[in-house]
């Protein structure tokens, strides 16, 4: 499956092959950390 994504301001795309089926383990978005859902 084809997944596309950015950050945030959109100056960096990425698009990637991978399974249908992924599970997130880390995000190290500055908005989900400040939201508190950060592992560190």
């Amino acid at each position: 499956m084809r997944y596309t994504g950015s950050c945030h301001c959109k100056a960096v795309t990425f698009v990637i092959e991978a399974p249908e089926h992924l599970e997130v383990e880390d995000c190290n978005c500055s908005i989900y950390a400040k939201a508190g859902k950060s592992k560190e």
